[in-house]
């Protein structure tokens, strides 16, 4: 995993996978929080940066579409 310094909340994430899905009539689920569960994930980035500063990270919208497109 490379992070890219982009954020983005489940809830988000889960919206925007719905919308490409043209699934914006369903409603998302939610249910109590696990013990011991992680409210947050952060990749640290600044050594794969350092050693590839040309790198151009893809749009989390592009990919997401692209790995949809694929699993459908």
């Amino acid at each position: 995993n490379i992070g890219s310094g982009y954020e983005i909340s489940n809830r988000d994430l889960v919206y925007k996978i719905m919308d490409l899905m043209q699934l914006s009539f369903i409603e998302p689920a939610y249910v109590e929080d696990r013990k011991g569960h992680d409210f947050r994930y952060s990749v640290n980035s600044q050594k794969y940066r350092r050693l590839f500063p040309d790198h151009k990270f893809i749009s989390l919208d592009n990919s997401l579409k692209d790995t949809l497109d694929f699993y459908i």
